[in-house]
């Protein structure tokens, strides 16, 4: 399978589509836009739909810098999933196609802890990853080890409580350099604990802005929502986020929108759009 690859400066990213579907029926995750809204991005981006519900891509990033092997994320897993349809994941032999092993897997970076972006942490038990380091912010454990002890999630039980049993787990409270060129800043809304990366080199720079947008609507329409846990700080995490990128003119990495997820924002009629590249 060939796949895409992102080079910034010395850095590349490559995008690791674990699951891909249309699952998830836009009245329900976006509950507060009309159907008349969406045609307009009908249009524009008929690849982010299926029927009445949003197409969507459920995706790992691997990072290669000069020096380390980064994981940013990974995926669904490889178990069936009710959630997406029983979906299985298959990020595993997709690192195979690229010559990866997970034993050369340095730093696993998790962006947040739902279920779509920490199925492949153990396997049998034990890391997946088994020389690498796991982050992420203290925030999203102490949010979903609390939400596990409520309701019981699964996911938390399998792929994420164990990290820290096997002694691999660091957890962040702050803006953070995961290797050269590599930054992890704090971008709360959709989790209390998400995190985002910025990926700087050689006069570059990308954002790999992860659940802070789940659609390519939502670049022009910011302050629609509906999957955020603090909606009113996914906004405005939204917009900060978008604006600065543009700004400076980043490449963003997204993970949830169609295609390889890369892309930029452009402006037509005054209006900033979405942007494959």
């Amino acid at each position: 399978m060939a796949h895409t690859s992102l080079k910034v400066g010395a850095v590349e990213i490559i995008p690791l589509t674990d699951a891909a579907g249309a699952w998830w029926p836009l009245s329900d995750d976006f509950p507060s836009v009309s159907a008349e809204a969406w045609e307009p991005y009908r249009q524009r981006y008929p690849d982010a739909f299926g029927g009445d519900k949003w197409s969507t891509r459920l995706t790992a990033h691997l990072i290669r810098t000069p020096r380390r092997t980064i994981l940013v994320d990974t995926g669904l897993g490889p178990d069936p999933s009710e959630e997406v349809g029983g979906a299985r994941g298959s990020l595993l032999q997709q690192l195979a196609d690229l010559g990866v092993q997970p034993s050369d897997i340095d730093l696993v970076f998790l962006t947040h802890l739902h279920f779509d972006h920490v199925g492949w942490n153990m396997t049998d038990g034990r890391p997946t990853f088994s020389r690498a380091r796991y982050a992420v912010h203290q925030a999203d454990w102490d949010a979903f080890q609390a939400a596990d002890e409520k309701y019981g999630l699964a996911f938390v039980k399998h792929s994420v409580t164990p990290l820290l049993g096997a002694g691999v787990l660091d957890r962040l409270t702050q803006e953070t350099e995961l290797a050269e060129g590599l930054t992890a800043i704090p971008t709360p809304g959709h989790t209390p604990g998400h995190m985002s990366v910025v990926v700087q080199s050689a006069g570059e720079q990308a954002l790999i802005i992860a659940d802070v947008i789940h659609h390519p609507a939502q670049v022009t329409e910011r302050e629609w929502g509906g999957l955020d846990m603090d909606p009113e700080q996914g906004i405005k995490t939204r917009k900060r986020m978008l604006d600065w990128a543009e700004q400076a003119g980043m490449t963003i990495v997204a993970g949830h929108l169609p295609g390889t997820g890369i892309g930029r924002i452009v402006r037509a009629a005054g209006q900033p759009y979405w942007q494959p590249l």
